[in-house]
């Protein structure tokens, strides 16, 4: 009764800081809430998403009624049966409604206990992700505890930082009281009451605390929510239907349970900390304020050099606290970092991926790959595409694939023969091309191109020089209708292929094909280097071998290409890539169905959906960060503000005093305005190395994972300290506000009544 009559006496009497301890306990609170509730809705949609594509946990197909009477006899109250009739059998879909680990216990691969009853053919098919999701057996619960003890581990990143300032809350209400509590003890009262005072002060601002951060963290982690379906992170795994139906804010009371107890045992370990650190005091020296021992003061300082008298005074006022300003600037450390480090690495992210995109695909929205019929050609694909009104920019290349020989029939290296639009092919040279399109038409003949990859060029091919003659061995595919298959003789089939097209009924041949071995001349005009080279073609054509060393590309003009269209004619071997950039980014599914429509057609890239999925995902995660940022900024700000508030207001007796002996208002100002500096300062020098190392580890993470390989990254240190020191003179004005505004008010009382003052 005597321990809560005191606890509740000081929070009524000590109302400012009970109020910023309840703020530093709510807004802790707030992040555990908001993370536990983004963790919850996310797993809930993934789950909700897994059920509408299979909603079942065990299906078993092909069944005849004897057999599904013994799996309902099996399965009885453990879950629910929904029996399906398809073609003369029925499918006996299973939703378990409680844990059934004795069933599938012990087995990995989901062949149950239930299985070894049934005989005959079936069809086994376990949504295993639905599966751990409702925790339905003994594996997956164990797979959702890790989940969630790898979710928890992150959260416990973020707790020890709101350990701290909570720690530091109580610290400072101690420190207040340190001569009451010594009065306390020589008057009788066992340590077990002053610490029993203190943790039963926690309990009672936990009481208010706990639930506004769980209520406020709940309306964040809605307001996130919202910012991040904002982003159309939806619309990119879910058509709008789906998401509509499946996509909703969840709220599990069990995770509000676990934030709240963990918040409230941080807020009681703090408490309990922060009694057992007083009572370690002797009475008397509560009593008097002062230590048994005398600390040597360090002398020199770099504020001292740097600002005189009133640095050497903000950097000892500091140091006396140590434990206060260490944690203070972590904190503002922290949330610098989160404003200016991560979003530079984003940035990192977002600018690496962006080049590989313009480098492999440039600004082409769509690639596809067209294979020719033998009743059409690339023309009746172009005219589609202009004259659908979807495309603003269609381009294309041709390449056909040889090989060079020497007399004895070795391979010399290999050849691909491209023909390129006059688009396509003034971006292959960057504008820049050795002859232009016109010229090369006119001479019939070739560019040499001479990719600067060290490992896709021949060494033979250096060789090669404008005016030369190559001639390279072609395999040509020449069709054969299936009327003029069927009317061959049987030994005059031999070496003739069937082909299976994808829509062919009965799997029967479309059409057949035999190959014929053909050496055909090639006139070089130019020889030229295009950087381009290999990040294209690499990617158009599949069986490029770069690692032979062996690789030459020889470049055309579609008008050269028309010439020689007899020769090709029919040639399965012809690889036709599209590049289509569209209109308007609101035409892209219309592209999408236009490019299905012509026969014979694959898509090779989405480069459009690539970019969106980038930007979406870059989008949310920027989304998150400042979720993220905000309240950690938050934090740190009442942090800072309970701190420097309290220690201005607990130095009442010292600032009165220096006053008495000539220190004059402008000079008090002025070395409360060197203590805010040296937070800020600390804070963003401390920022700027951390920030600098978390770049370079971000160069070296993607030089190991291959990414140099693909554009060259270049790592820009300097990009993120605007950030940092904007962030950094934030928190100084924060800092000064708190140390200000009550030190004026301290100002109005006379210097007598703030040296008699008694806490």
């Amino acid at each position: 009764m005597f321990e809560r009559m005191m606890a509740k006496r000081y929070i009524s009497a000590q109302k400012r800081h009970s109020v910023l301890t309840v703020c530093s306990i709510a807004a802790a609170l707030a992040l555990m809430t908001m993370l536990f509730t983004c963790f919850s809705t996310f797993l809930n949609i993934i789950r909700d998403a897994c059920y509408d594509d299979k909603p079942y946990h065990m299906e078993l197909r092909k069944l005849d009624d004897e057999q599904v009477q013994i799996v309902s006899d099996y399965v009885g109250d453990m879950g629910e049966l929904e029996i399906i009739e398809e073609n003369g059998t029925k499918t006996v879909r299973i939703m378990f409604t409680e844990y059934i680990g004795e069933v599938m216990e012990g087995d990995p691969s989901y062949s149950y206990k239930l299985t070894e009853r049934l005989e005959g053919d079936y069809e086994l098919n376990v949504n295993s992700v639905l599966v751990m999701f409702d925790m339905v057996d003994l594996n997956a619960r164990a797979q959702m505890a890790v989940m969630f003890s790898m979710f928890y581990i992150v959260v416990l990143f973020f707790i020890i930082m709101l350990r701290m300032v909570i720690d530091t809350a109580f610290e400072i209400s101690s420190k207040e009281r340190e001569r009451q509590f010594g009065v306390l003890r020589s008057i009788g009262a066992a340590p077990g009451q002053i610490v029993k005072i203190i943790t039963l002060e926690g309990l009672m601002l936990s009481a208010a605390g706990v639930p506004l951060g769980m209520i406020s963290g709940t309306i964040l982690g809605y307001a996130a929510y919202r910012a991040v379906l904002s982003a159309g992170i939806a619309d990119l795994y879910l058509t709008p239907e789906k998401a509509a139906r499946l996509v909703h804010f969840h709220i599990e009371p069990l995770y509000l349970l676990i934030a709240a107890v963990t918040g409230l045992i941080w807020v009681l370990l703090s408490a309990y900390g922060t009694g057992m650190r007083v009572i370690k005091m002797s009475p008397i020296q509560a009593i008097s304020n002062r230590s048994n021992t005398v600390k040597k003061v360090k002398r020199f300082s770099l504020f001292g050099t740097v600002f005189g008298w009133k640095g050497k005074m903000a950097s000892r006022n500091n140091l006396r606290q140590l434990k206060r300003f260490i944690i203070t600037v972590l904190s503002l450390t922290f949330s610098i970092i989160l404003f200016a480090g991560i979003s530079t690495i984003t940035d990192i992210f977002e600018k690496t991926f962006s080049t590989i995109m313009m480098e492999g695909y440039g600004e082409d929205d769509l690639l596809y790959i067209y294979y020719p019929d033998m009743d059409t050609d690339y023309r009746d694909c172009m005219k589609k595409l202009e004259n659908s009104g979807y495309f603003s920019k269609v381009s294309l290349n041709i390449t056909r694939s040889g090989s060079a020989r020497t007399e004895n029939d070795e391979e010399k290296y290999c050849a691909d023969v491209a023909y390129y639009d006059r688009i396509s092919y003034e971006k292959l040279f960057d504008k820049k091309p050795p002859v232009s399109y016109d010229e090369l038409t006119e001479s019939g003949g070739y560019v040499v191109l001479v990719p600067e990859n060290e490992y896709s060029f021949a060494d033979e091919a250096e060789k090669i020089s404008a005016g030369d003659t190559l001639t390279l061995k072609m395999i040509k595919n020449i069709y054969v209708s299936v009327d003029e298959y069927e009317r061959l003789p049987e030994n005059e089939r031999n070496g003739i292929v069937a082909m299976h097209g994808q829509t062919a009924e009965n799997n029967e041949p479309q059409y057949y094909t035999r190959y014929e071995n053909t050496n055909n001349d090639y006139y070089i005009t130019a020889v030229g280097t295009s950087e381009k080279t290999y990040s294209e073609l690499a990617k158009s054509i599949s069986h490029m071998n770069i690692d032979s060393g062996k690789y030459v590309i020889l470049a055309g003009t579609l008008d050269t290409y028309d010439r020689v269209w007899n020769e090709y004619y029919g040639n399965a071997g012809i690889f036709t890539l599209f590049g289509c950039e569209l209109a308007d980014p609101g035409y892209y599914y219309g592209a999408l169905n236009i490019i299905n429509d012509i026969p014979r057609t694959e898509l090779f890239l989405d480069a459009f959906d690539i970019r969106r999925q980038i930007r979406t995902v870059i989008a949310t995660e920027r989304i998150a960060v400042a979720f993220l940022t905000g309240m950690i900024t938050l934090i740190a700000v009442v942090n800072m503000v309970n701190i420097l508030s309290t220690g201005v207001l607990n130095r009442r007796s010292e600032l009165a005093s220096m006053q008495c002996i000539g220190m004059t208002d402008g000079q008090l100002y002025g070395m409360t305005v060197m203590e805010c500096l040296q937070y800020s300062l600390s804070a963003g020098v401390l920022a700027t190395v951390i920030c600098s190392l978390l770049i370079y580890g971000t160069g070296q993470f993607m030089n190991a994972m291959g990414a140099t390989d693909l554009v060259d990254i270049r790592l820009d240190y300097i990009a993120p300290m605007p950030k940092i020191w904007l962030a950094a003179a934030v928190s100084f004005i924060a800092a000064l506000c708190s140390s200000i505004i009550p030190l004026a008010n301290m100002q109005k009382k006379s210097l007598v009544d703030m040296i008699r003052t008694v806490d």
